[in-house]
């Protein structure tokens, strides 16, 4: 069982391997230079964006209603013997972080129950994990995911800096 460098999803069998990091799919793959140069800024620089995004404004309603950070909303749909289900991450202030994740319960209540077995199994697993994150509450500090997301933010753009710098 291996995990995705770039999107953290568990997968079974497939995948790609570059230089040691393990991707679930060729999308995943591409984004390999972003998260070897990611992991090679110096933290410094990486800790003053993160403090400077998480205190800006929320990208997703453009509002400053406290710390951004990155939420997680988990959603489950079944059709009798196929469930889905699966965790996105959204940056963003805690109501619409909040949002999400009612909308998540709301979205997991209606169409998750519908298959055998998986749907009776998951449903509930993924309506409490909505409800937990319901309940958190900010922290102090920006999480892990938060700092993650800032430091390929900033890797992509160095990189893309790069790329459109005057060839000599």
């Amino acid at each position: 069982m291996a995990e995705c460098c770039n999107c953290g999803k568990t997968f079974f069998i497939g995948g790609q391997s570059i230089d040691g990091y393990r991707y679930c799919s060729a999308t995943c793959s591409r984004l390999h230079p972003v998260i070897v140069t990611a992991e090679s800024l110096p933290a410094a620089t990486v800790q003053q964006f993160v403090e400077k995004w998480r205190h800006g404004d929320c990208p997703v309603c453009k509002r400053q209603n406290g710390p951004v950070d990155v939420h997680a909303e988990h959603r489950v749909i079944s059709l009798i013997f196929v469930t889905q289900w699966h965790t996105r991450r959204h940056i963003s202030c805690r109501r619409c972080g909040w949002n999400k994740q009612l909308e998540a319960i709301i979205y997991s209540t209606l169409l998750g129950w519908w298959g055998l077995p998986w749907g009776f199994v998951i449903t509930p697993i993924q309506i409490v994990r909505n409800a937990v994150g319901l309940a958190r509450r900010d922290t102090v500090a920006a999480t892990e995911h938060f700092e993650k997301a800032v430091r390929r933010q900033l890797a992509a753009h160095q990189l893309q800096s790069a790329r459109s710098a005057p060839q000599a």
